[in-house]
C-alpha cells in the first residue's frame, strides 16, 4: 500500500477547482454574434470537414466568452488552440483514440477522441506522473531525505516536494498527458466533428449527449 502517496493526491485535489469558472455569464445575444465568426473559422481551418449543430455552438460559446458548458460547469478554453487541433485533424486525418469499450454504446459508430488543453488536467496528469516517478513510499522518503540535507535550514521540505514535482508533472511531454476531449467521426474518410466533452463523462452519458448530432452511415 502506498498511503503516502494517496495522502499526497487527498491534499491537492482541490486544485482541480482551476478547470472551471464560477464567474461568467453566458450572455444570449454575445453568443448568436459568434456564429459567423465560427463558421468563417471553420471554413477556413477545416474546409472538407463536417460539423454538428452541437459543437459549431460550443465554439461559439468559447468564440465569444472563452470558456464553453459541459455538464453544467463553465470550462475555460482557449479558441485558437481548438482550431490548430481540429486543422491537424483535418490534414493529416490521424485515428486517434477510437471508442471500443466492449459494451460501449459508442463503439460501432466511427467515434474517435483527441486530447486537447492538457494542462487543464492537472490533478490527473500529476497522478499518472508521480505513481512513475515514485511507484513506492520508500522512494518518496528518500526524496525528502535529500532535501532536508540541501536544505537544513528549512521546515516546509514536504510542500518544496509537492510544489515541485506538481510543477514537473504540467511540464511532462504532450504524449503522457491527458486532457479533454474533441470527438470526431470518421465516415469513408470524411471527418464530421461532433462535440467537447469531459474525460470523466460515462460512455452512457456522452453517447446520450452525442447522438442525434451523428452521421448516419448510408
Amino acid at each position: 500500500m502506498n498511503e503516502l502517496r494517496s495522502k499526497i493526491f487527498e491534499s491537492i485535489e482541490h486544485l482541480d477547482n482551476i478547470k472551471y469558472l464560477s464567474n461568467c455569464e453566458i450572455e444570449p445575444s454575445k453568443l448568436l454574434g459568434a456564429y459567423p465568426e465560427v463558421r468563417e473559422a471553420l471554413a477556413y481551418y477545416c474546409p472538407t470537414s463536417s460539423f454538428s449543430d452541437l459543437i459549431i455552438n460550443q465554439l461559439a460559446m468559447i468564440a465569444s466568452h472563452r470558456c464553453v458548458e459541459l455538464n453544467g460547469k463553465l470550462y475555460p478554453y482557449i479558441w485558437s488552440n481548438l482550431l490548430n487541433r481540429m486543422r491537424l485533424i483535418e490534414v493529416n486525418k490521424p485515428k486517434y483514440k477510437p471508442f471500443k469499450g466492449k459494451d460501449s454504446p459508442l463503439k460501432g459508430c466511427g467515434l474517435y477522441h483527441v486530447h486537447h488543453s492538457l494542462n487543464f488536467e492537472v490533478i490527473f496528469n500529476f497522478k499518472r506522473y508521480f505513481e512513475r516517478k515514485f511507484p513506492e513510499d520508500s522512494l518518496i522518503y528518500a526524496a525528502i531525505n535529500e532535501l532536508k540535507e540541501e536544505y537544513p535550514e528549512r521546515t516546509d521540505h514536504w510542500a518544496i516536494f509537492v510544489n515541485s514535482h506538481l510543477i514537473k508533472s504540467v511540464e511532462w511531454g504532450e504524449k503522457n498527458k491527458t486532457g479533454e476531449w474533441l470527438i470526431y467521426q470518421m465516415l469513408d474518410d470524411q471527418i464530421h466533428f461532433v462535440a467537447l466533452a469531459l474525460h470523466e463523462t460515462s460512455d452512457k452519458h456522452l453517447f446520450e449527449q452525442i447522438e442525434p448530432h451523428l452521421q448516419k452511415r448510408v
